[in-house]
């Protein structure tokens, strides 16, 4: 009689669950549904099973700007998709690469949702949003890419560090030496830098 009672249980307790899964459900593509046509279009293909399908997805929603702010939510989960297509270019994409493009060109509506992947996101997850804020040149990412330089992951490490260096002085391939001593020196003093990584330098 007890193993039975805790079967009920275990079942009113699922069926609880499924019925709470079920009732949001309806809210998300009530959501979707208010979306314009053409982006509604794109974020179902975010969802489709071929990786070069959710990658162009990603792409039309980049070219779309602050537009493409409805679908934030999904860009944001696609951030962890480490599939790699072949594009136009010569070495193919990772399909979380136009997701970081498309959450870039959304702006600053996307910055606080970047920072809170970067606290709490998976490996993968926490180097696109690293990149992507780098992109941005927004300074309320600072602290959180800072934080970021403790990481385990080196890759993550990595995307900071660059990150960082995009905020303080932009992307400069042609930069002299003399003048990227500069801008590490720049982004080591910052008073929040890592201690470790102050004495490296």
């Amino acid at each position: 009689m007890k193993h039975e009672l805790q079967v009920m249980v275990l079942f009113g307790f699922s069926a609880l669950m499924a019925l709470s899964i079920l009732a949001y459900l309806p809210a998300i593509a009530q959501e979707e549904r208010k979306m314009p046509a053409h982006l509604r279009e794109q974020v179902e293909r975010l969802r489709s099973t071929d990786g070069f399908e959710r990658y162009d997805a990603a792409m039309q929603l980049s070219r779309m700007g602050k537009d493409a702010l409805p679908a934030l939510p999904v860009l944001l989960e696609m951030l962890k998709d480490r599939d790699y297509v072949w594009t136009i270019y010569p070495h193919g994409q990772y399909v979380c690469s136009a997701a970081t493009d498309a959450l870039e060109q959304i702006g600053e509506e996307a910055v606080k949702p970047l920072v809170t992947v970067l606290e709490t996101g998976g490996a993968g997850a926490r180097e696109e949003a690293a990149i992507a804020l780098g992109c941005m040149k927004n300074p309320e990412g600072i602290d959180a890419l800072v934080s970021v330089l403790h990481d385990r992951n080196s890759p993550a490490r990595t995307a900071a560090a660059v990150a960082l260096a995009w905020i303080f002085h932009g992307p400069r391939p042609d930069l002299p030496s003399e003048a990227g001593f500069a801008l590490f020196f720049d982004i080591l003093s910052y008073e929040k830098m890592p201690k470790p990584v102050r004495c490296v330098a």
